[in-house]
């Protein structure tokens, strides 16, 4: 029997079909298959409170929520502290269900903040609120070069 460069490519190229469907069946699940959500149940009171850089430059913050229930009004309560000035503003709500469960995102925004000053916040979803939460606008200043070398 000839062996031919014909039959040794076939045969590579089987090879590695055979291997390559060995490895698919091997793994298929774990690249795949993804574990069934935990159910989980929201109360109606806000929950999962996160703060974030705003889209509008340093001085903005995004607030962002969960809760549970109908949320019919989200709004984000906010104040300079010392200032006695206490802002309401206007959030938004949108409905997720996931296979865990169901319950309402919510988002506000707010900007016009001030380098050095501390701020507190709580958000609403109704007549419900969460707990106050504060932070405060720091100015980043880069060291100079001779900060860097340790010369003065």
């Amino acid at each position: 029997m000839k062996i031919t460069k014909r039959k040794i490519a076939w045969g590579v190229v089987l090879l590695i079909l055979i291997v390559g469907g060995v490895i698919c069946k091997k793994r298929w699940n774990v690249w795949f298959y993804n574990i069934p959500e935990i159910r989980y149940g929201l109360t109606e009171e806000p929950q999962r409170v996160f703060l974030t850089f705003g889209n509008d430059g340093e001085l903005s913050r995004n607030v962002s929520w969960m809760c549970g229930g109908v949320s019919k009004q989200a709004k984000l309560e906010y104040t300079k502290i010392g200032s006695g000035d206490t802002l309401l503003i206007n959030g938004s709500s949108k409905f997720l269900r996931t296979l865990g469960g169901f319950g309402y995102a919510n988002w506000a925004k707010f900007k016009d903040l001030s380098y050095g000053d501390s701020y507190s916040y709580r958000v609403w979803n109704d007549d419900r609120s969460s707990d106050w939460y504060s932070f405060t606008c720091l100015l980043y200043t880069s060291p100079s070069p001779r900060d860097i070398s340790g010369s003065r």
